[in-house]
């Protein structure tokens, strides 16, 4: 799906279609499923298993009964396209489709940073939109990491950086230069809505620019609190979205708000404490000369948490991705690991000539 970049190197500069039945996409999510069986059972039993046996411990309340419980409330506004995948890769991985249901609840729990640049904060004006996922480096997700490109006939064609046997996403981009990046917040336990992983994925398979995303987010049922970064390269706009239940407020580049005090032009900047204060001082820092390269170090540790799971920089007008996880073995951020780029138009074309879900 790409190269890293070596050592000193410079990053490089529809209608509606018809309706796909449910057995294509429990077919899609089968070959999903069957391709990468070893690391989506290795996902699996880490989110059900390790990360059930802290939660248990440390809440006192038993995991399982938990997230069974709040699959009971999330189901019945799941899209029934995205339950039918899901319970394709549990087929194809040969595992229960109840843990691959269950497992996939798990991108509920991240938390991380994002920013989105264009206009007078870039060198040449374009957009520019970085995402920080930090959570549990220690689980070993990084070692199933995929860039999963998916065209169905009834979507836009996106890119979901993500894990083996997780169809939601967390960080993505579609064919029309829309690209999304998600940061947790609180509100666990407010589940009578959209899996906030399958509403962004479907912001991605349906939305063509902003205005249609928003609305996407807008009229949905939503869960618990999150925040967003939301950019569209080909327009230069981007905002920052804060998700609750009840309320959805959009967070204007430059404007000033009490949840982000330190506004920055033609800048959207989303974090938390320290990291948040970091991130303003390097944009303010560096405001005006952003290219790709330096956009990438806006990701570097002091913004990025010691466990970063993975970065990505979206250059949507060039169709470009670059993407850094934390490394297979040992331990550190990924911020620290090398970066390889992608040509995203490049893979979209691939995934629409073959024909990825028949």
């Amino acid at each position: 799906a790409g190269r890293r970049l070596g050592a000193g190197e410079r990053p490089g500069g529809g209608g509606r279609r018809p309706r796909l039945r449910g057995a294509t996409r429990v077919a899609g999510g089968r070959a999903h499923g069957a391709l990468l069986a070893p690391a989506v059972r290795a996902n699996v039993d880490a989110t059900l298993g390790l990360v059930g046996l802290v939660y248990t411990v440390e809440r006192e309340r038993w995991f399982l009964g938990e997230i069974r419980a709040a699959w009971r409330r999330l189901e019945p506004h799941l899209q029934a396209r995205h339950l039918a995948e899901l319970d394709g890769i549990a087929d194809g991985a040969g595992l229960p489709r109840e843990d691959v249901r269950l497992a996939n609840v798990f991108p509920e729990l991240f938390h991380c940073s994002g920013f989105a640049l264009f206009g007078t904060a870039t060198a040449s004006g374009e957009m520019l939109h970085g995402r920080v996922l930090d959570y549990m480096t220690e689980i070993g997700l990084q070692r199933t990491a995929v860039l999963l490109v998916q065209a169905p006939r009834d979507a836009l064609a996106f890119a979901n950086v993500g894990y083996a046997g997780f169809a939601g996403s967390v960080t993505g981009a579609n064919e029309r230069g829309l690209s999304i990046g998600e940061m947790g917040g609180r509100g666990e336990g407010a589940w009578d809505g959209e899996p906030m992983a399958f509403l962004l994925r479907r912001a991605l398979e349906e939305a063509p620019d902003l205005e249609a995303a928003l609305r996407i987010y807008k009229n949905a049922a939503r869960t618990c609190e999150y925040f967003y970064v939301l950019a569209h390269g080909p327009t230069r706009r981007a905002v920052g979205l804060a998700a609750w239940p009840a309320r959805l407020e959009i967070l204007a580049p430059g404007v000033a708000h009490e949840l982000l005090p330190n506004a920055v032009p033609d800048a959207v900047l989303l974090s938390a404490g320290g990291r948040y204060e970091e991130l303003v001082r390097r944009v303010r820092a560096g405001h005006g000369g952003f290219d790709p390269e330096r956009a990438l170090r806006l990701m570097d540790p002091g913004v990025a948490m010691g466990s970063n799971l993975h970065d990505a920089l979206f250059a949507p007008e060039r169709g470009e991705l670059w993407i850094a996880h934390a490394p297979l073995r040992g331990s550190g951020p990924a911020a620290r690991e090398p970066y390889t780029r992608v040509d995203l138009p490049k893979l979209f074309a691939a995934a629409r000539a073959r024909g990825s879900e028949r």
